[in-house]
């Protein structure tokens, strides 16, 4: 459902659902806290963080920095995952490739 939201550029949020427990952290834990500022199908871009499914260039057009954090297709954190910084114009940026059904979540500092 995470990712589901995400192709309507939406937040996933929890609800009580006891139904469903995670055993280990997971996409939410990096979510959140969010001022969206443009919402695209599979990205969202916020003040704070940019959430997505999608691969590509990611960043906020400036020289502000980041860390990366990715989830794997059964929403577990990939610790070695790579994601290149890029410099384009002055701006810095973050390469992602993500598989099929993983998902990052860019974190500015």
């Amino acid at each position: 459902m995470m990712l589901t939201a995400l192709d309507y550029g939406c937040l996933y949020h929890w609800y009580n659902d006891l139904t469903v427990i995670p055993t280990y952290p997971t996409l939410t834990e990096h979510m959140y806290p969010i001022t969206p500022v443009e919402l695209h199908e599979g990205w969202i871009v916020g003040e704070e963080r940019i959430i997505t499914k999608r691969s590509g260039l990611f960043g906020w057009g400036d020289r502000s920095r980041h860390e990366v954090h990715a989830y794997d297709e059964n929403g577990r954190e990939l610790k070695d995952f790579s994601a290149p910084q890029v410099q384009r114009g002055g701006a810095n940026f973050s390469s992602l490739r993500l598989a099929d059904g993983w998902a990052a979540v860019v974190t500015r500092f």
